[in-house]
């Protein structure tokens, strides 16, 4: 049985479409992008620069590209800006003033909304180059060179949106083809940019950019270093010697030590669920908890002692973070604890930096957009009144941001469907009223009830156990290759939807840790089923005379030397299916 074709014909696809899926024009820079080169060019080499970043992953992933970038380069006065994560996403007058002696400013994943702070940045003859990729959603932008794909109408025809780490880098490898010349290590160099460019996929993982065409490339090539440079086995002397440049060889050592810190026992390979659920997750913990985003730098660039000792720190933060997290999603959401506006907009008196993991727990439960606001009103000079902040998430069905600030009743700045939003404390009913009524336009062709048998409909792939009886396991390992070969998956090129179906009578059912987890094994096989919070009795419900059904995803473990193939999975029930 050949399951990857099966996917392939039931998306309407080909692999003449796929390649189509996935190319890209490597020639393309964003506009922009040469006059910053000629400007760094032309620039002293000792000059003052300041590196200003967002705090996320892509934040600080762009913030070290764009440090290595500018060493690469040669220049030897360059420090990234402390920023203070309790303050906000954009910078203001007051961050400018802190920043001491400076001549240039690089903004990256951050600056497309500081008009205020980059006009008095340049009115105190400072220069400023704005770097982003967030929707330009003042009128009044910055009065410097922007570089942002969003202003860029042939870059936009031709290409699909990157994160802010990747808008740094294209910056890097595009200079060296333009003055390459001038270095005698230029292959090296050449190298190293590959290299660096793995932190600007992982960020494109992290900001969940469409996975088809150059980000598809770049994060496919990312995964497969990463597995080579972090094995299963843990071993430390593949890490080494990988870069020429030293600073970035530290950074690699330390980076494979925090793989390592964060890898549970049964770590298998660096894919993209491990980037996603094990590596993203701790470094984005100092946001969530409003921590000091020097600290995930010191953990890059510092010696071994340092590093060390702020892996620990950010292992211990996210663990922090996750108890967090769920007591605060109790309180507000299963509890309803003083919450006049629920099922859309939420307050809570938790950290800012945790309100869009709430917000993003709370749509998973309804399928609705989501806000959150700290109830700690703020002093907005510019609007005159007091404010609320908060973080909002929302399904794609809905352009959330766009819909808001048309509305005026909040002021959204961010993505289209997660971004931070401000309330004026008088409209905060008025907005409240708007999203109940605006999302009735919408709301229709995005909640449809559907019946177990309805989705059985709509699945990429069936495992049919029953049907493919004596070459199962061969073709699911089959199968595994394949989509191996043509991954990684996500927005734009979605992971296959896969059902296994099989007689009650070919499995074995068992119930793991006190009745809380199900185990089946498929005799003779050696696939092991795995439904993590599901009983045995709530695997039955999804069963009929004859079958069980379930939906999930393939995976593999090594135990004892063996690698194995698991299924992990959830029954499939009647409820609801988003468009």
């Amino acid at each position: 049985m050949k399951y990857f074709e099966q996917f392939l014909e039931n998306r309407g696809l080909t692999y003449e479409m796929l390649e189509e899926l996935f190319s890209y024009d490597d020639t393309l820079y964003i506009k922009g992008t040469d006059e910053m080169c000629n400007i760094l060019h032309d620039l002293p080499r000792d000059i003052p620069i300041v590196l200003m970043s967002d705090y996320d992953v892509d934040g600080i992933y762009a913030g070290l590209t764009g440090f290595e970038g500018l060493h690469l380069i040669g220049f030897t006065n360059v420090k990234i800006a402390n920023r203070h994560v309790d303050k906000g996403y954009q910078f203001t007058r007051e961050d400018i003033d802190e920043l001491g002696d400076v001549k240039l400013i690089i903004t990256s994943d951050v600056g497309i909304s500081c008009t205020d702070a980059i006009n008095y940045a340049i009115s105190k003859g400072i220069k400023v180059i704005v770097t982003d990729h967030h929707v330009p959603t003042l009128r009044e932008r910055p009065n410097t060179l922007v570089i942002d794909w969003l202003l860029d109408d042939t870059f936009t025809d031709k290409n699909i949106e990157v994160c802010g780490a990747y808008t740094v880098w294209q910056v890097y490898n595009r200079y060296f083809e333009l003055y390459g010349s001038e270095y005698e290590n230029l292959s090296d160099i050449q190298s190293d940019l590959v290299c660096l460019r793995h932190f600007a996929a992982m960020a494109t993982v992290s900001d969940s950019m469409p996975l088809i065409g150059r980000n598809h490339h770049i994060v496919s090539d990312m995964l497969k270093f990463c597995n080579y440079i972090n094995p299963y086995n843990r071993r430390d002397d593949i890490a080494a010697n990988i870069c020429t440049d030293p600073v970035l060889q530290n950074i690699y050592n330390n980076f494979h030590k925090f793989v390592k810190a964060c890898s549970d026992d049964y770590y298998v390979e660096f894919d993209k669920k491990f980037l996603e659920f094990s590596i993203i997750p701790v470094i984005n913990s100092i946001k969530r908890m409003c921590d000091d985003p020097s600290i995930a730098y010191m953990m890059l660039f510092g010696n071994e002692e340092e590093s060390n000792q702020y892996v620990e720190y950010l292992v211990q933060l996210n663990n922090t973070r996750k108890l967090l997290v769920n007591a605060l999603f109790n309180n507000i959401y299963v509890e309803h604890i003083a919450q006049p506006f629920a099922d859309i907009i939420y307050m809570t008196s938790a950290p800012s930096g945790v309100l869009g993991l709430l917000a993003q727990k709370i749509i998973t439960e309804t399928q609705l957009p989501a806000v959150v606001l700290s109830k700690e009103l703020r002093f907005d000079d510019s609007l005159g009144e007091w404010v609320y902040d908060g973080s909002i998430r929302s399904p794609k069905w809905y352009p959330f941001l766009s819909r808001v600030n048309s509305s005026g009743f909040g002021k959204c700045s961010g993505h289209e469907v997660a971004c931070a939003i401000t309330v004026p404390s008088s409209k905060i009913m008025n907005l409240y009223g708007f999203l109940v009524e605006d999302l009735k336009n919408y709301v229709d062709i995005a909640n449809r009830p559907v019946t177990k048998a309805q989705k059985l409909e709509h699945f990429d792939i069936v495992l049919d156990y029953a049907e493919n009886f004596f070459n199962f396991q061969e073709d699911v390992a089959q199968l595994m290759t394949d989509m191996k070969e043509w991954g990684p998956y996500g927005s734009g090129f979605p992971e296959p939807r896969i059902m296994l179906k099989f007689h009650k009578e070919h499995a074995i059912i068992s119930s793991l840790k006190e009745g809380q987890h199900t185990k089946i094994a498929l005799a003779p096989t050696d696939i092991s089923i795995l439904l993590w919070n599901t009983t045995p009795e709530e695997v039955e419900k999804s069963s009929d005379e004859e079958f069980i059904y379930l939906e999930g995803y393939l995976a593999t473990s090594i135990f004892r030397g063996k690698t194995n193939i698991n299924f992990i999975a959830t029954p499939i029930l009647d409820g609801t299916e988003i468009a």
